[in-house]
């Protein structure tokens, strides 16, 4: 086994000791195990930037440190390309520069093994969110490749932003300040019903005597700012007494079970004086006001 040697600042090369290397320093030979090998009549190159006088000699070298890289060699031989020589714990390397993907946000202060967990120059990273963070996308990929249409990279619950307007069912109205939960039960989003009763069947007041497309008569900023035009959108025009009576007052079953009739006695047979004996066309001699207007011959 070869002995130790000391070296002071006086014996160094072409290549100075620098940082803790510059004081004096005990070197052992045995810890100099590289298959390649050097003979030297005054300088052997070590791991790194070190040069150091030696007597004529002939001995192998994986540089000092092999035993101490926590990249298992993964990360190469040149430990320059991110460390300097005073400390190991300060290291620089220009990722966006060197590796064309710059690390923002909560990417700055991860580990280096967090995303390389192979040999450097074998491994070939993905660049997209999902190469990474599939595992923890919620939505299982239902929603595409894109995570940064929503989220930004400091964490995936901040400021996520999403554009309703641009999908299929813009929020307008009350729709606008209802989170998002209380419609998209799970994080598939696109799994979310588009249909008013999908969401309001409770609240539906009609009992789907009326149907189940609210918006024919509901508009989203209250189910109290209503319109209908019987007129033009039924066959049977409100006219007399029937403008003041209310939906229900008609429309007391669905109407996928039984259709309203529009004739008179469907209503009013049950105050039909005559008991049917002058048949079932009501109109041809009473007005809609009142039963007791009599329309003249």
């Amino acid at each position: 086994m070869a002995s130790p040697f000391s070296l002071m600042k006086s014996d160094v090369g072409t290549m100075p000791l620098r940082g803790h290397t510059a004081t004096p320093m005990t070197c052992t030979l045995s810890l100099l195990r590289s298959s390649e090998s050097l003979s030297t009549s005054g300088i052997a190159r070590l791991h790194g930037p070190h040069q150091v006088a030696q007597k004529s000699s002939t001995y192998t070298w994986p540089g000092c440190h092999a035993s101490t890289d926590v990249h298992a060699g993964r990360f190469g031989a040149d430990c320059a390309d991110c460390h300097a020589e005073d400390t190991w714990k300060v290291a620089s390397f220009d990722h966006e520069k060197r590796a064309k993907y710059a690390l923002r946000g909560a990417h700055a202060s991860l580990d280096c093994h967090a995303c390389h967990t192979g040999v450097l120059k074998q491994q070939q990273l993905a660049k997209e969110c999902v190469g990474c963070h599939a595992v923890d996308d919620v939505h299982k990929g239902s929603l595409g490749r894109d995570c940064q249409r929503c989220h930004n990279e400091n964490r995936w619950r901040d400021e996520v932003k999403f554009d309703h307007d641009l999908t299929r069912f813009p929020l307008v109205g009350l729709h606008v300040g209802v989170p998002c939960e209380e419609c998209h039960a799970t994080h598939a989003f696109r799994e979310a019903p588009h249909e008013c009763v999908s969401c309001h069947r409770a609240k539906d007041v009609h009992k789907g005597a009326l149907t189940e497309e609210c918006g024919r008569c509901h508009n989203p900023n209250g189910w109290d700012f209503w319109q209908f035009d019987h007129a033009t959108m039924t066959k049977f025009p409100l006219t007399g007494a029937h403008e003041r009576l209310g939906c229900r007052d008609c429309h007391r079953k669905p109407e996928h079970e039984t259709a309203t009739a529009s004739e008179c006695v469907s209503c009013h047979q049950d105050v039909d004086v005559h008991e049917g004996q002058f048949g079932r066309d009501c109109g041809r001699c009473h007005g809609t006001r009142s039963f007791r207007q009599l329309l003249t011959h």
